[in-house]
């Protein structure tokens, strides 16, 4: 009976462990997916400072020409360059959390870029690392590939 008890006290326990797990894997999910959507908005905004405050301090990004920028030159790239998105957004976004302050993010970016006039359809794939650093999520690796109709 004794044994049966401690049984069942062992079961509870990872129950209650088990779901506090899944209920911080939630938070995680939804805080990094809010900041998935203010860099979107930013992106879209060309919003220098919102770009700024989203960037790890050694944020990297990687092109879909294996092409790497480091933080400032990927700001200045996404806000001043001649062509710009002019709509877009992220879909099919999975978000996978790595511990309490670290997530990976996966999914499809779709928009359309103008540049002289002309618009060209966006459809790329993503992977992007977030941290959470002094209390906010911030954006440290993202590396994009275009879907083969656009290489």
């Amino acid at each position: 009976m004794r044994r049966r008890r401690m049984l069942i006290a062992t079961m509870a326990a990872a129950l209650v462990a088990g779901g506090a797990a899944s209920a911080q894997e939630r938070d995680v999910e939804a805080e990094v997916a809010a900041a998935q959507a203010a860099y979107d908005a930013a992106i879209l905004g060309r919003d220098a400072a919102a770009l700024d405050a989203l960037f790890a301090p050694d944020f990297v990004y990687v092109g879909t020409h294996a092409n790497r920028r480091e933080r400032t030159e990927q700001i200045a790239n996404m806000t001043t360059a001649e062509g710009r998105l002019v709509s877009g957004g992220s879909e099919a976004v999975e978000i996978t959390p790595l511990g309490e302050d670290a997530a990976l993010v996966t999914g499809r970016f779709r928009g359309v870029w103008r540049e002289g006039g002309t618009d060209e359809a966006v459809d790329e794939r993503f992977t992007a690392v977030w941290r959470r650093i002094d209390g906010r999520w911030r954006l440290k690796h993202e590396h994009v590939s275009l879907r083969p109709a656009q290489r």
